[in-house]
């Protein structure tokens, strides 16, 4: 993670809508932005989180960008005079005393607003380089949550896939395969596979809920891939909501898609596996009012 070491900005000073914004709001900012999304502001090895991402398109920004310092000394780039900053949120560090070791070391404290964030017409300067589109492979999502692939054996034809522990099957006649693929993956990711899940799943989250959370996951990522052939945009939906069944859904859940949406996104990217995501921070979103940043 980049450090911040520029001035945060108090609560006064950040706009009351943005302060406000729930999980809620972050999803439905990210559900309504158009695809291909991960393509336009993650660019030159920048990673924004989805939360970022969707905190930048509240704004009004719908492109890549960057900070000033890393304008002028990766792309040889300045801010034209006037131009006005966009908030994203960062991780905050502050040295604490480990009274074991008897050394200071740095700890995440939290993702405060900061306003530091320029698209790239709002800059001048040299020519940007060429940029080539990122690639995303579903094989490699799976080796990189060691998640393994067996062979269908659901007595249920209807049955699109199933998942248990760490591995998935998916049905061979499956309408959509691959949007199948991703939703049984994140039932993994959330753990929900686990058998201490399921010994306490009525008590903590009924079948409606965590069913929710995976499809709106693969949903996400799939969109914001640019992936969206792989699915029906519109029967992905009219899955989520009917398992909404009318329900407002509980922040924490809204949270959680986020989350696991983040790891299928970047499990899936060939390039960028190593690559630090700027707001990044487990299970929470970059939007979310008091929360950290994701």
């Amino acid at each position: 993670m980049e450090r911040t070491t520029r001035k945060r900005y108090t609560k006064a000073e950040v706009p009351q809508h943005l302060q406000n914004a729930t999980a809620a709001d972050t999803l439905e900012q990210i559900l309504k932005m158009p695809g291909e999304m991960d393509d336009t502001y993650n660019r030159y090895k920048i990673r924004l989180s989805l939360g970022n991402m969707a905190l930048l398109a509240t704004q009004g920004l719908h492109e890549f960008g960057n900070t000033l310092p890393r304008w002028n000394d990766d792309f040889h780039r300045s801010v034209i005079m006037g131009e006005k900053a966009y908030y994203i949120r960062r991780p905050a560090f502050k040295k604490e005393l480990n009274e074991e070791t008897g050394e200071y070391e740095e700890k995440l404290v939290g993702f405060p607003f900061v306003k530091c964030w320029f698209g790239v017409n709002q800059t001048e300067g040299e020519e940007m380089p060429p940029h080539q589109s990122p690639e995303y492979s579903i094989p490699q999502l799976l080796e990189t949550y060691g998640i393994e692939e067996e062979p269908f054996r659901h007595e249920n034809g209807n049955c699109q896939g199933y998942s248990y522990s760490n591995r998935i099957a998916v049905n061979p006649i499956a309408k959509w395969p691959d949007k199948t693929r991703l939703h049984e993956t994140a039932h993994v990711l959330a753990g929900h596979t686990v058998p201490e899940f399921n010994e306490t799943y009525q008590d903590r989250m009924h079948r409606g809920r965590a069913e929710w959370v995976v499809d709106t996951a693969a949903h996400i990522a799939l969109k914001m891939a640019g992936l969206t052939h792989l699915m029906n945009e519109s029967a992905s939906r009219y899955y989520t909501e009917n398992w909404r069944q009318g329900q407002d859904i509980p922040d924490e859940d809204c949270k959680q898609a986020i989350s696991i949406g983040e790891k299928l996104l970047k499990g899936m990217r060939v390039s960028a596996a190593n690559v630090p995501i700027i707001g990044e921070a487990s299970n929470q979103t970059a939007v979310a009012g008091g929360g950290e940043g994701r």
